[in-house]
């Protein structure tokens, strides 16, 4: 045995540099390359005028797509999890209670207060809807400004740190009082509704920082119920009326960062009793908008309410337009790149009854883009 030893630590050595290569070559096990939310790099092309660069490059292409890299990162991330009991990514995601997981950055930045809007901001949101409450009541359209909680007020009990926001003023409350003098009722919070719910049913997602199905059911009730004040026609149809399934939901923001999936989702599929089809009015993206494909999404459907509604939403929108869309006789979706415009071109087009601008909390500022102190980090 000992005749043997003193050549495993060179075999050992020799196979760490071998095997990747011929696994790399042959693609006797294939793995996915990560999703890093970036642009790979790719083989780098041989310049013998610029050889230079090439060593730079080609590490570069070699460490993103080393072999094993995937299973290596994942099993890394699940020792941190499961030994070191942190965050793989504490940058960008924070470990809660009972497997939960939270973004960091600028959501840890809103809990502590430091993103609390100035008077001079809160001013500016003030002359932004006075504009817009000027175009859009001059066309007789009913509007409201639906601010979506992130996550960590509706789950704050899964939480480890920042435990004390619960005793300190939101500042889409403080938001919300503030336009309130000028525009009552304008502004809708619905973190306390979606608290509510969370008691009979799971309304965000563990691993990413969306909300599901669930909460956009309950959003959209609220929704609707706000508008019978104006139109007492409108009806939503009962959850239970729709066809669910449950799927395994991999990937998420978080599943990105910690390497694990996350849990059974329920989702609306195969509805038989949809009447809502979809059309387009062919509006061009947003320029420099990464999902193109998402940028309007529009229903016509018939029946008697003859009404119709423009919602400019983010990615959260996506889990109420199965609900809201077969409610109105032409409900038409934009995504417009985090901007939450006015729009008024698409209103002009479309010329609905209601608009409604759905944004997460923690994008409520990009509102006021045409203010000159406006930071899309705010």
């Amino acid at each position: 045995m000992m005749k043997w030893s003193k050549y495993l630590l060179p075999v050992v050595f020799g196979m760490v540099l071998v095997v990747p290569e011929v696994n790399s070559y042959f693609q006797i096990i294939e793995f996915d390359r990560l999703d890093e939310n970036r642009e790979l790099n790719q083989s780098p092309e041989t310049d013998l005028r610029h050889l230079d660069v090439y060593p730079y490059e080609f590490d570069a292409y070699y460490r993103d797509c080393f072999t094993f890299k995937a299973p290596f990162v994942e099993a890394f991330q699940q020792f941190k999890l499961d030994v070191l009991k942190i965050s793989p990514s504490p940058k960008k995601s924070m470990l809660g209670n009972d497997g939960w997981v939270f973004l960091v950055e600028k959501e840890a930045e809103i809990l502590a207060g430091k993103k609390d809007f100035s008077p001079e901001c809160l001013d500016a949101f003030s002359s932004e809807w006075r504009h817009r409450k000027a175009f859009l009541d001059s066309l007789g359209i009913i509007t409201y400004w639906y601010i979506l909680p992130m996550k960590h007020y509706v789950y704050g009990d899964k939480l480890q740190v920042f435990t004390e926001v619960s005793n300190r003023p939101k500042r889409i409350s403080q938001l919300q009082n503030h336009l309130n003098h000028e525009f009552p009722g304008l502004v809708k919070d619905p973190t306390e509704l979606l608290i509510k719910a969370r008691d009979s049913v799971k309304v965000y997602r563990k691993l990413d920082n969306h909300w599901n199905y669930n909460a956009g059911y309950s959003v959209a009730k609220d929704i609707i119920e706000t508008l019978k004040q104006h139109f007492p026609q409108l009806e939503l149809r009962p959850f239970e009326s729709f066809n669910w399934q449950k799927e395994w939901l991999a990937g998420g923001y978080h599943a990105n960062t910690t390497g694990i999936n996350d849990s059974l989702l329920q989702f609306v599929t195969n509805d038989t009793n949809q009447t809502a089809k979809r059309f387009s009015y062919g509006f061009t993206p947003t320029a420099g908008f990464s999902y193109p494909g998402e940028y309007e999404y529009s229903y016509k459907k018939e029946d008697t309410t003859g009404l119709r509604i423009l919602i400019v939403r983010d990615s959260f929108g996506d889990h109420l337009m199965p609900f809201l869309k077969e409610s109105f006789s032409e409900s038409v979706f934009i995504f417009d790149s985090w901007h939450y415009d006015l729009d008024e071109e698409i209103i002009l087009k479309v010329k609905p009854d209601i608009v409604l601008y759905c944004s997460l909390e923690t994008h409520a500022a990009h509102v006021i883009r045409s203010w000159s102190g406006y930071n899309r980090d705010m």
